[in-house]
């Protein structure tokens, strides 16, 4: 193989490479500490406690988080309560984008983690969504 062609096959498996993103759920997800919605390794809704409310119905086993202007928000809807580590819950999942809003139906979350607080924090392989929900009703 001459080097022109060695170089052109080098360049080409380093561009596919480089087009290769990884989503970790580890540094994306496990590693939050706030109620969040992360898609495809990019936050897209985060939880500020000045500006933002949390709220949680265990009967519909129903997570929201949104702005105060009702403006930004992601709600999860669980097909059952998240409540231990490994559990798989079929979720709708729905959130804002700057100029839409994303929506999946009927996927398979993995919860991850559990946190004394009613913190959760659930992935989504296939879609490569990770929420941080809050049940605040606690039995």
């Amino acid at each position: 193989m001459s080097a022109g062609r060695m170089f052109v096959l080098v360049a080409a498996v380093s561009a596919m490479l480089c087009g290769c993103v990884r989503y970790d759920m580890d540094e994306i997800l496990l590693e939050r500490e706030d109620l969040s919605l992360t898609w495809k390794g990019e936050d897209q809704i985060v939880f500020d406690p000045l500006t933002w409310q949390v709220s949680s119905n265990i009967r519909n086993c129903e997570y929201r988080v949104n702005d105060d202007n009702m403006a930004n928000y992601f709600v999860v809807r669980c097909s059952e309560r998240p409540v231990t580590e490994g559990q798989d819950v079929t979720a709708d999942v729905e959130w804002t984008l700057a100029t839409n809003i994303k929506r999946y139906e009927g996927i398979r979350f993995t919860v991850r983690k559990t946190g004394p607080d009613g913190l959760v924090w659930m992935w989504n392989k296939s879609q490569k969504i990770g929420v941080v929900i809050q049940e605040l009703e606690q039995n």
